[in-house]
């Protein structure tokens, strides 16, 4: 082996335990580096392993014009010398359009990287195609399909040593549970991944389950732990790196700040189609417009009673009719405090009563209008 192709695979070990203890400039350094001695040694195979590691750095910064700069001089390999791509080559760009949020784009690239990885029976590439795979489901809400990726990976992890991903994979889960409020599943999940932290360290995913903590307390309606973990969490974050990360903590901390002025337990948001609870924050309706109509319907007036026939007529624009709208009506009543309930056994908001349902005329609600 050549002095330059040593140099080359020293470099990467070090750039490698420079960006797991959260040296990210040194690691993209060295990662350049060895990424220059593997090109001009012809060993692909490292340099993809390069490329990738790089694509993951540029995606955590932000710097999707370094991103675009890697996916093109890739691409010109591939054309000009056949260069087949790895499935980690698309587990991470599927990482990079993760954080561009386009959610079906990396959906789409983490496929194609288990396919591969299917193909050649890499366990490891499994993992991680499988793991981003969770994360996307999870972003786009469908938590079932989530925990059974989660599931498949706890099986791998019996029978392969991996445990970076597998305390990613617990910050995931613990971030499923918190969206379906079982927050004190979730804070146990996360405190398991805290813990193994302390043996496994990772800047990244220590950041992420402190992070994740403080969303659970803030869902959860514990502001002051809220409070303490993600000011811990934005305390780690490098500067320059780790951006999305860091404006997350930085938007639920502005919440939380935004909190103590506020004298409303509900604010309604006309024009944006949003609602902020006073404990949960920002309520995500994705588009279900006829559970907003129905809140707002009920706000501008809390402690009036609407019939089932008013409900009907308001937010249906139809006449009541009890063997096709009473379960219409009772689902969808059911669906608004799922979504605006701290507690869904113990509603706050919506009342009901032997006539109808009202707002509880107790509560501080605002709606904004734009003039």
């Amino acid at each position: 082996m050549g002095d330059d192709l040593q140099i080359a695979y020293q470099s990467f070990e070090l750039a490698t335990l420079y960006r797991a203890i959260g040296k990210f400039e040194e690691a993209k350094s060295k990662f350049q580096s060895a990424l220059a001695g593997f090109k001009t040694a012809r060993k692909m195979d490292f340099y993809l392993k390069c490329q990738n590691a790089l694509l993951r750095l540029h995606a955590e910064a932000l710097d999707f014009e370094a991103i675009n700069a890697i996916k093109e001089e890739i691409q010109d390999f591939v054309i000009k010398d056949s260069l087949e791509l790895t499935s980690q080559t698309y587990y991470t760009l599927g990482i990079c359009a993760a954080y561009k949020e386009q959610v079906d784009l990396a959906v789409d690239y983490f496929s194609k990287s288990l396919g591969l990885a299917f193909k050649e029976d890499n366990k490891e590439d499994m993992c991680h195609a499988i793991f981003g795979m969770a994360t996307c489901y999870l972003n786009k809400g469908k938590l079932d399909s989530a925990l059974e990726e989660i599931q498949k990976l706890r099986v791998f992890f019996e029978v392969i040593q991996l445990p970076d991903l597998k305390n990613a994979t617990e910050v995931v889960y613990g971030l499923v549970l918190c969206a379906q409020k079982k927050y004190d599943l979730a804070i146990e999940a996360l405190w398991k991944a805290y813990e193994a932290l302390k043996k496994d360290h990772n800047t990244a995913t220590l950041i992420n389950v402190l992070y994740a903590l403080g969303k659970t307390y803030f869902n959860a309606g514990k502001k002051e732990e809220a409070k303490l973990y993600l000011r811990l969490a934005h305390k780690a974050v490098p500067k320059a790196h780790l951006v999305q990360s860091l404006n997350k903590i930085t938007a639920l901390l502005d919440q939380l700040e935004d909190d103590k002025k506020s004298a409303y337990d509900l604010v309604i948001k006309i024009e944006d189609h949003a609602v902020v609870e006073k404990k949960q924050g920002s309520v995500d309706f994705k588009n279900q417009f006829i559970l907003l109509d129905l809140l707002y319907l009920l706000a501008k007036e809390p402690g009036k009673i609407f019939t089932k026939e008013d409900l009907v007529k308001h937010i249906w624009n139809q006449d009541y009719n009890p063997s096709v709208h009473d379960n219409k009506v009772y689902v969808t009543i059911k669906r608004l405090r799922k979504l605006l309930e701290p507690n869904v056994e113990k509603p706050f908001y919506i009342y009901r009563s032997k006539n109808g349902y009202f707002l509880n005329q107790n509560i501080k609600v605002k709606i904004e209008t734009q003039n």
